[in-house]
Formats: C-alpha cells, sequence, structure tokens
C-alpha cells in the first residue's frame, strides 16, 4: 500500500489539497500500523526476517513523508516551468528562496540590457502568470502552515519581486506632486489677485 502511494505521488503532479489529503492517510496508516503492525509481522513474517521486515516497512513510512514534501517542491517547479521560467533546483524551502531571489537578481541586472518589451514579458510570466496566478493563493498557506517555508523567506520573496515590480514599473507619484503643487500655486494665486483686486476697488 505504501509503495503505491509513492508510485501515484510519483507520477502525478498534486495540489494541496491532495497532499493534504494524502497526509491526513499517512498518518491514520501509521497510527494503524502502530496498533497491530507488530503482531501482524509476529503471524506472518518468518522467524529470522522480523526485525527485518519491522525496519523496512518504517523505511517505507519515511520514504512516504520524505515524498509528500518533496511532491511540493516538484509541483511548484512544474508551474513555473509550464509559465516558461526555468529556476534553478529546489527541494526545501530555503533552496527555493536562493532560487527565486537568484532569478529576479538576475532580471534585475539586465535592466537595460534586454528590451524592456523583453524585460516586462518574462516579468508578467513569473509574476502574473505564476506567483500571483498560483503560487501565491494556492500554495503559500500550505507550505508555512506544514513548516516547509519560513515567515522570513516568504517576505523575503516577496520584497524581491515588489522590488523587481518597482524597479519596471517606477512610481510617478512625484509627478502627481509636482500637479498637486502646481493646482495649489494657481488656485492660491486666483484668490490674491481677485482679493488685491476687490481691495483697490
Amino acid at each position: 500500500t505504501i509503495r503505491d502511494n509513492i508510485r501515484f505521488m510519483k507520477a502525478t503532479s498534486l495540489k494541496p489539497d491532495d497532499l493534504e489529503s494524502m497526509q491526513e492517510q499517512q498518518k491514520d496508516f501509521a497510527s494503524k500500523w502502530r496498533k497491530v503492525g507488530i503482531k501482524l509481522i509476529e503471524v506472518y513474517a518468518e522467524d529470522g526476517n522480523k526485525s527485518e521486515e519491522l525496519k523496512q516497512i518504517d523505511g517505507l513510512f519515511n520514504e512516504w513523508a520524505a515524498t509528500v514534501n518533496r511532491e511540493a517542491w516538484e509541483s511548484i517547479s512544474d508551474e513555473f516551468s509550464l509559465s516558461g521560467i526555468e529556476l534553478r533546483s529546489f527541494k526545501n524551502g530555503d533552496d527555493f528562496t536562493t532560487s527565486v531571489e537568484m532569478f529576479v537578481g538576475d532580471e534585475l541586472k539586465n535592466l537595460g540590457v534586454k528590451s524592456d518589451e523583453e524585460s516586462k514579458r518574462i516579468y508578467a510570466q513569473f509574476a502574473d502568470s505564476t506567483w500571483f496566478a498560483t503560487i501565491q493563493p494556492v500554495w503559500m498557506n500550505y507550505l508555512v502552515e506544514n513548516k516547509l517555508l519560513s515567515d522570513e523567506n516568504k517576505s523575503k520573496m516577496e520584497s524581491k519581486i515588489a522590488e523587481w515590480k518597482g524597479a519596471l514599473y517606477p512610481s510617478n507619484w512625484w509627478i502627481f506632486l509636482i500637479i498637486a503643487v502646481v493646482v495649489i500655486a494657481g488656485v492660491g494665486l486666483f484668490f490674491f489677485m481677485k482679493r488685491k483686486k476687490t481691495v483697490s476697488n
């Protein structure tokens, strides 16, 4: 049963709900095994193989747990690949954070080297089509809640992506400030001139 579950996960790209269901199944199965496993080994295993059988099954439980975690990272990698984004391979939260920071860092270095259109196209593929479409809404809670990703690493990546967006689409707040100053000055001048005209009359 455990081997079948491991094979199934390796052959399928799963979402957080699927992995949570798999984890519940795993906990339930492990709980039942703790209750009856030794008795089953005593009855069915050959005398010389009992300890070896127990060790093998314990090893399969560990492999099953590791496969659930690995599947999360592989599914996330697949999401980026589907959008044409190739990140450096990762298998844990620190690796994932480093991979995202390196990709974004390279894109920031290439601003002005690549055309503006190309840089914005890559940003759209990474951020709009992948990060904000599936990674953040679908995967982030799962990763943080299952302690696969720290809040600190999550913040680091979000900050780097915000920096990238800011470099590609700089804020034009200063233009609005200048317009506001000109409008206020114009209104002030209008009332000053009107008052001056009234006083002179």
